[in-house]
């Protein structure tokens, strides 16, 4: 499986954010369903787009689920 380069994470968070924000559960799933990665590779790619500064921090909060 191929793992998504930051800018590629960094285009699906913005296809899918609320008012600017996305849950990083939402993101690794859209990442699994756009790629076709496994989800640790997605959650790694998230990490790569954090380190890389392409995305700002992802949420986990509950509050961030209730936005989507």
């Amino acid at each position: 499986m191929r793992r998504p380069a930051p800018e590629e994470v960094e285009r699906i968070a913005k296809a899918i954010a609320v008012n600017g924000h996305v849950a990083r559960s939402l993101l690794v799933e859209s990442i699994r369903e756009r790629v076709g990665c496994s989800r640790a590779t997605a959650y790694r790619a998230v990490g790569d787009a954090l380190a890389a500064r392409e995305i700002q921090g992802a949420e986990t909060s509950a509050a961030a689920e209730e936005r989507r």
